[in-house]
């Protein structure tokens, strides 16, 4: 198999109707995630960001006294969206992402610190252990950007703007990758990731380098 071949089987479209596979919104998504997952090195930086994911959140579970067993690194998949009276129907790609169910938290300013800190540690764990890789943050901060609009439209101004969290996480985050508070941790996880999400790409890298 080519690498692109493997990374085209890789891609989950349960949740995309099998009528609904064709078509230049369904082929444009499916370009996206080949386009993230490139090459080798792409999927292991994206191995990278998902288990710093994983590993903020997990910590977080764990202070709210949330059960983490469900939380998993999932791989790509294409999303498809019905039409509705304001917009037509749509395709969403994720090339890699973390499942973390439960970690839901109310809508105080100290849960959004916490968001943005689980938030921001993917694009931040790339930049420190792969830094000539794309940091692939860019759907990290706009669903937290919709989490604290959501949030402000809840609580009103207690919720301070979204970049304000997220600047403030990314220095904690730096800080942690320097002092090297987890880094032990988020390489093991990659590694385990490798192999688990991604194995079909890592037991024929010889063959498609």
């Amino acid at each position: 198999m080519t690498f692109s071949e493997i990374i085209d089987s890789l891609i989950d479209t349960v949740d995309v109707p099998e009528g609904k596979r064709n078509g230049e919104g369904y082929e444009s998504a499916r370009k996206e995630i080949h386009d993230d997952l490139s090459d080798v090195g792409d999927v292991e930086a994206a191995c990278y960001h998902e288990s710093a994911h994983f590993v903020y959140a997990t910590f977080l579970g764990y202070r709210h006294k949330k059960d983490t067993s469900a939380f998993r690194v999932m791989g790509p998949k294409i999303e498809y969206h019905a039409p509705t009276d304001i917009e037509p129907e749509w395709y969403e790609s994720t090339s890699s992402w973390l499942k973390a169910p439960g970690l839901s938290l109310p809508y105080t300013n100290e849960s959004m610190e916490e968001l943005a800190i689980v938030g921001v540690a993917g694009g931040e764990s790339v930049r420190y252990f792969h830094p000539k890789r794309k940091p692939g943050d860019r759907n990290d901060w706009k669903r937290f950007e919709v989490l604290c609009k959501t949030a402000r439209n809840h609580v009103g101004s207690l919720i301070q703007p979204a970049h304000i969290y997220w600047e403030h996480a990314a220095k904690t985050v730096r800080e942690d990758f320097g002092f090297k508070r987890h880094n032990l941790l988020i390489e093991a996880k990659a590694e385990l990731t490798k192999w688990d999400v991604f194995q079909s790409v890592f037991s024929n890298t010889k063959e498609i380098l």
